[in-house]
Formats: structure tokens, sequence, C-alpha cells
């Protein structure tokens, strides 16, 4: 008989210490052991160039809207696609603030291509530029770079993209794969540029153009050391310098748009630019206003319609800054 009581006292003791298991399973919080799992998670830096800004993935990708701060500066990605993407604030260089690329093609790539960065899923980065910085910028071909902002300080704000497809998969590219990275490039270059300067405060919009008229007439104002002359007729040669042609910049691009023309260039008479170090002729015909000729190598041409919107030509400016030596 004792031995049986000993037994449910064992047993009843047992039944008791499950139970207040059980109840303290649902009174005690979920404590979280991985700390890379939060909302607020960085990515790791990498080093990064302003050609290939691929970021490194970011653990705690949001289903709602998620905001990159760098600084004084903001991003907000949109809730639809915060968990398409991989975002890098940190180690970034040359100027950037912010990289963001496509998460599927950051992951194939790495799977396909492991210890290689080819930049595979980079959508877009954008970075800041002095004055004199992108003064400097502008006297070359700045294809994957477009000015969209600047502040009241003389910084410009750029938007850096790539000129080649970056999407990955480890296996075949699907409709799908190409709809969701098409949707993810519209949003960079129809939505991004505005809504970074409606987030941030003293931005304004801005642009420069870099058509090759517009490279060379930088090049004339900030490049060193660069050459050229002006040339009519009437009044022969003249040999501005890098400050007149600093002066007269702002009048000749501001408001300026550049296409390039097909046909044959018209006959008639026209000022002449010329970089004699470079081989490159620019004629701004007189008789046709809206026509620029640039000859290359003595004989590559390519022409292009210039106009204003204020309904000048790009002879009758030029004309006037000739004319100042004459």
């Amino acid at each position: 008989m004792l031995k049986l009581k000993k037994t449910l006292c064992a047993a009843l003791s047992l039944m008791l210490l499950l139970a207040c298991a059980a109840c303290q399973a649902h009174t005690d919080p979920v404590v979280n052991t991985n700390p890379t799992e939060t909302t607020s998670s960085q990515p790791s830096p990498t080093e990064t160039t302003a050609e290939d800004a691929a970021p490194t993935e970011d653990d705690s990708a949001a289903s709602a809207p998620r905001t990159l701060v760098n600084g004084d500066f903001r991003l907000t990605l949109p809730e639809e696609y915060a968990e398409l993407l991989l975002t890098q604030t940190e180690g970034l260089e040359n100027g950037m603030l912010f990289s963001v690329s496509e998460k599927a093609s950051v992951e194939a790539g790495e799977k396909n291509h492991p210890g290689e960065d080819w930049g595979a899923g980079w959508l877009f980065s954008i970075g800041a530029m002095t004055e004199a910085e992108l003064n400097q910028a502008l006297c070359y071909d700045m294809s994957g770079r477009e000015v969209f902002a600047q502040d009241g300080n003389g910084t410009y704000y750029l938007i850096y993209h790539p000129t080649d497809v970056r999407i990955e998969r480890e296996g075949d590219i699907t409709d799908a794969d190409m709809e969701q990275w098409s949707t993810l490039n519209n949003w960079a270059f129809e939505q991004v540029p505005a809504a970074f300067i409606a987030e941030n405060a003293g931005l304004t919009a801005a642009s420069r153009g870099n058509s090759e008229l517009e490279t060379w007439l930088n090049r004339a104002a900030w490049l060193e050391g660069e050459t050229f002359t002006l040339t009519t007729l009437d009044y022969g040669t003249v040999t501005p310098d890098a400050a007149s042609a600093a002066a007269h910049l702002p009048g000749l691009l501001d408001g300026l748009t550049v296409e390039w023309q097909d046909g044959e260039a018209p006959d008639g008479e026209y000022l002449v630019m010329t970089f004699p170090e470079e081989d490159v002729r620019i004629d701004f015909f007189k008789g046709n206003h809206d026509v620029v000729r640039i000859v290359t190598g003595g004989s590559y041409e390519t022409l292009y319609h210039c106009t204003y919107a204020s309904g000048e030509s790009i002879y009758e400016r030029m004309d006037a800054w000739y004319m100042e030596f004459n």
C-alpha cells in the first residue's frame, strides 16, 4: 500500500511539472538569437565603383516600404519592390550615396560565378558631384550617368545605371523574370529621380546635356590645356581662351536641344570652331541656323539639329561670342 502511494505521488508531481512547463511556454517571449534578422540591418560593405555598384545582400528584406539612409539623405523603396531588391549605403566610392540591385540576379550571379563580381543585377546608384567635378566629367562621354538634381551649395546629383543588361538567373530567363526586370528598371528611370528630390529637402531638378556638341563646348571651357579657334570668312580666325568660353557657355548650353540629323550638310557660309590638337572641326551654318556639322579626322561627318526654346539659333549665339573679338 505504501509503495502504491509513493507511485501515485510521483505521477502527480510529474503531471504538475509538465503543466507548469506548458504554461511557461505560452507566457515567455520568443528571443531572436540571430542578430542579422532585424528590419534595420545594413548590408555588408563591399568595394564598389561608379560603373559597377552591385550591393551585398541584406538579409532583412522587408514587406513594407523600406527607407535607406546615408547621412542626411534618404531613399524609400516602394512596398511592392522592397523584397525584390538588395541595397547598399556603406563601402561605396566616388561620391556614391545609394546602390540598388535586383536580388534574384545578385544571388544567381553568386552561384553561377563564385568569387566573381561583374555587377549582376545592378539597377542604379545615386551619387553626388561638386560643380567642379561635374564640369570635368562633362568634358567626356557620360554614358550611364545623368544629372537630375542640384542643391543650393553647388552640388549636383546623378543617377548611374548600367549600359548593358545585368539580369541573371541560375537557369533559363523566363518571361516572368524579364517582366520583373523591366518593371524594376522602369521604376528606377521614371520614378526614382523625382522621388529622391521630393524626399530630400533643398534639392531641385536639374539636367546637363552630354551630346557630342555639348561635350566639345565643355572642353573649350573646362579642360585644362585645350586650345581652339573661331573662324569666319569675313573676319578670319580668333583664339578665345578658356575663361571666355566659360563665360559664354551658359548662354550656349542653357535650353539647348541637340538631335542627330540625317542627310547631307547644307550649302552656305558657316562659323567654324576648330580643335587643332584633336583634329575636330565644328561648323555652325549661317544660312541654316539650326544645323551643326562636326567633322572628325578630317573626313567623318555628323550632322545635328540644334534648337532653343526661345527660338534663337545657335549660330547667332556663337556669332555674338565671335564678334567680341572683332
